[in-house]
């Protein structure tokens, strides 16, 4: 699969020669603000749309992130949180290094996450004649963990074998044990409690196993080198996954 990205974007970035990966291989991002409120929730989503050319419902890309909103009560708006906006830094990182937009939730200005499940789908996506994404980028953070659509994105990556990259968001992370708590809903329901709990732990045990971007004792804001690793990371997944992308600098 070759994916030439700078078709898929309309940015005066590209009017630019890209700047090579080594070259961000030193710096930090900008940490979230103490509030998102809707003007600029709908900014940060609109920065992200803008740079697609084709409708959204006709966009399947390559790689995909998950996140949680991890929205701040009393604080942010509806649908707003600290995790878009370390979403968008991550997508706007890598859109600057040649890799384009990914598929996130926050294309979808009405939060079609049926959609965005779509393209996790290898079946869905040979039946529609797409090329199902191959690449899953993982923002871990306290608020993931406690997202019962984060665990389901998970859970589809890993069906569709698809490659993953964990991005640590927090340093300090809730204890395994309370990683998605069994949904009150389904406590009576002894079938459905045994299917989550199966669900729960096969995606616990594979994140367990891996290793994150950057190690425990930074994060990706307060790292200089995670940004460049991680897209060192994303060009190894994809390539390896039979991507090329011909704007990436190398």
């Amino acid at each position: 699969v070759t994916v030439a990205t700078t078709s898929q974007l309309s940015h005066d970035l590209y009017d630019q020669k890209l700047p090579s990966i080594g070259t961000t291989t030193s710096q930090t991002m900008k940490p979230p603000p103490e509030s998102i409120d809707a003007e600029a929730g709908q900014a940060l989503r609109s920065n992200i749309i803008r740079q697609i050319e084709c409708p959204v419902n006709d966009f399947f890309p390559p790689w995909v992130t998950s996140y949680a909103t991890g929205h701040r009560k009393g604080t942010d708006a509806q649908g707003c949180g600290p995790g878009m906006h370390i979403n968008s830094e991550i997508i706007n990182l890598a859109i600057q290094n040649g890799f384009g937009v990914p598929m996130t939730g926050m294309v979808f200005a009405t939060g079609d996450w049926k959609a965005y499940m779509a393209r996790l789908d290898n079946e869905i996506c040979e039946m529609l004649g797409k090329e199902c994404a191959k690449v899953l980028v993982v923002l871990q953070s306290n608020a993931l963990f406690i997202s019962y659509p984060c665990l389901d994105e998970i859970e589809a990556a890993l069906d569709n074998r698809m490659k993953v990259i964990l991005i640590r968001c927090d340093d300090v992370l809730l204890s395994k044990k309370k990683w998605w708590p069994l949904p009150n809903n389904q406590k009576n329901d002894i079938e459905r409690s045994i299917a989550f709990m199966q669900k729960r732990k096969r995606v616990i045990g594979f994140l367990a196993s891996q290793n994150t971007i950057p190690p425990p004792g930074e994060t990706i804001l307060t790292s200089s080198s995670a940004p460049g690793v991680f897209l060192d990371a994303l060009d190894t997944a994809l390539k390896e996954k039979g991507v090329v992308i011909t704007s990436v600098q190398r």
